[in-house]
């Protein structure tokens, strides 16, 4: 589900509109893979209204399928963990990396706090953040100067949900 709003609007405080964002050198393709439609939709949204281009699907084969068909290259991807057919998003990350030919900016989110799981991501130069994430992450990881994986990373000790800190 490809998303794009005519009428995006920056939220309140932000000023300007979705072109002045992407002078401002926000990240304008983001990729966003969750295998529940709903949280694409709510994340698409939210970065739709800070002038991203959001490629928002549930599966590595959809996200190969309309990046072939569309042209679509991404400058950020976020993915959850756990997505369909048994993939993770390490994995989908991998992948997509590995299709472009460079270091896609990345950031994984999950519900799984377990210390393995997080070495594995960060020691792959890709952020971690929990879920729930909320609109303020999501604006952190399209922000002009963001750290070039996820300017939310946490380490295993610093790790928690938006909603504690």
């Amino acid at each position: 589900m490809e998303r794009r709003h005519s009428d995006a609007s920056a939220p309140e405080g932000w000023g300007g509109s979705p072109g002045d964002f992407e002078a401002a050198g926000f990240r304008t393709n983001v990729l966003v893979l969750d295998d529940d439609a709903a949280v694409c939709q709510a994340f698409a949204f939210t970065l739709e209204d800070l002038g991203c281009s959001v490629l928002a699907v549930t599966g590595i084969r959809e996200a190969f399928s309309l990046i072939a068909s569309r042209g679509f290259v991404p400058d950020l991807i976020i993915a959850d963990q756990g997505l369909e057919d048994g993939m993770t998003g390490l994995e989908a990350v991998r992948l997509l990396r590995t299709r472009f030919g460079k270091l896609i900016p990345a950031c994984i989110v999950t519900g799984d706090v377990l210390a393995d799981a997080l070495r594995d991501v960060s020691a792959e130069d890709i952020g971690c953040l929990a879920k729930p994430i909320g609109s303020a992450e999501l604006q952190a990881l399209v922000a002009p100067g963001a750290m070039a994986s996820c300017p939310g990373m946490r380490t295993e000790l610093e790790f928690r949900p938006a909603w504690q800190r």
